[in-house]
């Protein structure tokens, strides 16, 4: 029943899961894409505006610098026209033969007519000589005339033509016919034969009109598409109220020059002009009657002319539009396959979450047999281990307990359950097992019967349905305590043993120290024995023999001490060098080597001090000195020698001690460290080499190692 009911949430669940997941995925996919088409649209509408701007600022721009040029050029080919009409004028009368001022008046009169340019003849004092625009005034002096600005144009102008300056000169005067001032540009010659001055002015006015009617009459040349329109107007105000402007060309399209006339746009148009001060190049999107116009407008303030292009944007709105259609209809398109793909992967997981839930259903099946079996397993551990499990509440009141505890406690199930722990652990602190999470103690376990034993108590402390409960594991090692004991008791035998053979050792070689010294006071006792019975012994000859005896007496007394300092018991670890403990052992070994004729090789590449007890290293050492010395009198070796080598190696110091005696069998190789094995049987102990790796593997945590080379055995220390 609980296994179908949980198939049913697990389906119920799934499925609502999925169902909420698709939709709010799907809704955000879909503001997703409602957001990106939004900016989509923006973006085009605004970069075909850009474009469009692009092109009006463009064309204005170009408008306006063909404007410019055309300006300075007009101005100067009219300039030219004058000057070149009064080189003309000159070039005539250079060439006539008469001076007769009728006939040089007649002369002149073919240059009477010209449109723009009037020509004058000024006599060298100052005479007005001739001027078909006002004959009246000729025989009027003009030398000392000036104009509003106080400017003696006449006198000036005989003064350049001497001088045969042809530069324009610049004057203001009077209309002819006219009662208007105007700004005149000249340019003279003198005729030298006739003592005349000839010229010809044009107004400046009549520049600028001439510019003006060019420029009108090129602009009105452009070509312009349906859309797109210039117009030029006259600004007959600058304050842009009423009536302002007056067109002068109208390019393009109609309908744009007619919304352009419009009241209304006439404002916003003076609003641009009144709010950046009749300056630069503006623009404006305006609207009028449902439709969008760009237009670009600029003054030119010389002539008080409003300049400006434009387009009617109705057609870009309409592409604008027809894009915004297309890409809704791809948008809803795009919605439309979003909610069917929503729907099919919605059915798909359904699916999938009905087979996935006979897999979860099939797998929970499995897990809780597998459960079942490795509950099964630890019931077993539980139940049949050879270690005591106690579970405990905080107060450390027994709650269940395996039957190896209820053995170890000397109790039944019943009569262990709610007894303290307390009790039988005497020696622990159970308030620092109260905060901590888990911990461990070799102590004492005392049973129901007051029996001690030694235990080791490993705890750690869990949750079980809320509730704090500790988990104890209790291992009796009473039997392992006793072995150990016992071990420990057979190394002190083993170590008294070896003590004893040092000792018969230490024996052996003081006989070897003291032979020669025993021998030499015999020899001073014999000596003093026939000086006597020569009747030679007098005071001088005993002082001499008791001074020689004290010698060897005090060289017998050092040898003791050395054989005591070597083999006193230091258990202080220091540093030490293995050179000096070397050394040590070799004066302990050296007579005896001496009279066995064995010879010793020392070579010492480099070393550190090393950590650890320097007489028991040196014992070490004389232990593999004894047995190689044996080992050459037992084969009987010719010229023994021991090489001693002393090297650094992978940051340890290694002392390495070969012989020359044949090295060692290797069926005896790997055993020669065990305890009792030996190969003088007549009297070896084995116990020498056992204690030796016992003092550097164990007391030092060093290694000692033995190999066979091709003359003998190889011992090396490293530590």
């Amino acid at each position: 029943m609980k296994e179908t009911g949980l198939k049913r949430i697990l389906l119920f669940s799934s499925t609502i899961v999925i169902i909420t997941v698709t939709s709010i995925v799907s809704y955000f996919l879909i503001v997703i894409e409602n957001r990106n088409f939004k900016q989509e649209m923006k973006r085009v509408e605004k970069e075909l505006i850009d474009n469009k701007k692009r092109y009006l600022d463009n064309s204005l721009k170009m408008i306006l610098n063909e404007i410019s040029f055309d300006q300075s050029f007009i101005k100067k080919s009219e300039l030219e026209k004058v000057n070149n009409f009064v080189e003309s004028i000159s070039k005539t009368l250079n060439i006539i033969n008469t001076k007769n001022q009728k006939e040089i008046k007649e002369i002149l009169k073919k240059y009477n007519s010209n449109k723009n340019i009037n020509p004058f003849a000024f006599l060298g004092d100052g005479r007005l000589f001739w001027n078909p625009n006002n004959p009246k005034a000729e025989g009027t002096n003009y030398l000392d005339f000036e104009d509003i600005r106080g400017f003696t144009y006449v006198k000036e102008m005989i003064k350049k033509a001497k001088n045969k300056d042809d530069s324009p000169i610049n004057y203001i005067w009077y209309t002819p016919n006219k009662a208007i001032l105007s700004d005149n540009i000249a340019f003279v010659r003198y005729i030298p034969s006739l003592d005349l001055v000839v010229g010809a002015y044009i107004s400046k006015e009549a520049i600028e009109t001439i510019i003006k009617e060019t420029i009108l009459q090129k602009l009105s040349k452009y070509k312009f598409t349906d859309d797109t329109f210039l117009y030029v107007d006259y600004l007959k105000s600058y304050n842009m109220s009423g009536n302002f402007s007056e067109p002068l060309l109208q390019l393009g399209n109609k309908d744009s020059i007619t919304a352009l006339q419009d009241k209304s746009l006439q404002n916003t148009i003076s609003e641009i002009f009144l709010s950046n001060g009749f300056r630069g190049i503006y623009s404006k999107n305006i609207k009028y009657k449902k439709t969008h116009y760009l237009i670009y407008i600029s003054i030119l303030n010389q002539y008080r002319w409003v300049i400006g292009v434009g387009e009617n944007l109705k057609e870009l709105y309409k592409t604008i539009e027809l894009k915004k259609y297309n890409s809704e209809r791809s948008l809803n398109g795009k919605i439309s396959d979003l909610i069917f793909l929503s729907v099919i992967i919605a059915i798909m997981f359904f699916f999938f979450s009905i087979f996935l839930v006979k897999k979860i259903e099939k797998l929970l099946i499995n897990y809780q047999k597998r459960a079942d079996i490795e509950s099964n397993k630890y019931q077993a551990l539980y139940q049949h281990s050879n270690d005591s499990f106690l579970l405990a509440n905080r107060n450390f009141e027994i709650v269940d307990a395996n039957p190896k505890s209820t053995t170890l406690a000397n109790l039944n199930k019943e009569e262990l359950l709610s007894k303290s722990l307390k009790i039988f652990f005497p020696q622990i602190d159970f308030e620092k097992v109260q905060i901590q999470p888990s911990g461990y103690y070799r102590t004492e376990f005392l049973d129901h019967l007051e029996n001690k034993k030694t235990v080791e108590f490993t705890f750690v402390w869990i949750d079980i349905e809320n509730e704090k409960i500790i988990f104890a594991s209790i291992r009796d090692i009473t039997e392992r305590i006793n072995l150990i004991s016992e071990k420990r008791e057979q190394e002190q035998i083993l170590i008294q043993q070896s003590k004893m053979a040092a000792m018969g050792e230490m024996i052996g070689n003081i006989a070897h120290q003291w032979r020669q010294p025993l021998s030499h006071i015999s020899g001073l006792f014999m000596d003093i024995s026939s000086a006597y019975s020569y009747k030679e012994l007098d005071d001088k000859y005993l002082d001499k023999v008791i001074n020689e005896a004290d010698d060897i007496i005090e060289y017998m007394s050092h040898t003791i001490d050395d054989f005591r300092n070597f083999f006193n018991p230091n258990k202080i670890k220091e540093n030490f060098l293995i050179s000096e403990a070397l050394y040590n052992a070799i004066k302990i070994i050296k007579s005896s080597f001496a009279f066995h004729g064995i010879e010793i090789d020392i070579k010492v590449d480099s070393e550190s001090p090393i950590y650890g007890y320097a007489n028991e290293y040196s014992q070490v050492i004389l232990n593999i000195f004894s047995n190689a010395k044996d080992i050459f009198i037992e084969r009987n070796i010719s010229n023994p020698k021991i090489t001693i080598e002393i090297v650094k190696r992978n940051g340890k110091t290694c002392l390495s001690i070969t012989d020359n005696a044949g090295g060692i069998r290797e069926d005896t190789l790997e055993r020669i460290f065990e305890p009792y094995f030996t190969t003088k049987y007549d009297c070896g102990r084995g116990i020498g080499l056992y204690m030796s790796k016992i003092i550097i593997e164990k007391n030092m945590e060093g290694t000692i190692k033995v190999s066979n080379t091709k003359e003998g055995a190889r011992f090396e220390i490293c530590i």
